[in-house]
């Protein structure tokens, strides 16, 4: 519902950073039809994820796939952005596998661009006051992938960073 009262288009764009194969999509769906807002959704994430996204969700002309390795989130973010259209990115769980996350928010932040940021699904810690690192063993549904260093984010971090970047909260 944040989006109906944020974003006074009568066009949504959604570009979905690690964005799977697409979970957010029905339930946007649902929503541009509850409330007449035409959702556009872009979705950039691995090359397995994309294939099985677009086997689930078929043919859908408001919705792209970009892989990973295709285009870079800030490209997308440039060509993506109209006055027509309120833009908005979500970044999910895939922030806490990005190093250092705060260089690549200021880097696809600088610019002002997206309008809206939703940030997900991360591990916050209520009792730190600096950021942490762990090791993770990342399992799929395809199996056990490795393990990967992960940021455990401090009470404050993100707040701190986006509010640096000029974003309220």
């Amino acid at each position: 519902k944040v989006l109906y009262y944020c974003c006074p288009q009568d066009v949504v764009k959604l570009i979905d950073f690690g964005g799977g194969c697409g979970t957010l999509v029905p339930f946007l769906k649902k929503f541009s039809k509850e409330n007449k807002i035409k959702v556009k959704t872009i979705i950039i994430d691995s090359e397995k994820n994309i294939e099985i996204g677009k086997n689930i969700l078929g043919e859908d002309k408001n919705l792209i796939f970009y892989k990973d390795t295709q285009k870079s989130l800030k490209e997308i973010l440039k060509e993506e952005n109209r006055k027509e259209e309120s833009l908005l990115l979500n970044i999910s769980r895939v922030l806490q596998y990005i190093h250092p996350y705060k260089d690549f928010l200021k880097d696809i932040l600088a610019d002002k661009v997206p309008t809206f940021v939703c940030i997900t699904r991360f591990n916050r810690c209520e009792d730190a006051f600096k950021d942490a690192f762990t090791i993770q063993d990342v399992v799929t549904e395809f199996g056990k992938c490795g393990s990967a260093k992960v940021n455990l984010f401090a009470k404050f971090s993100l707040e701190k960073v986006m509010r640096d970047l000029g974003y309220e909260l």
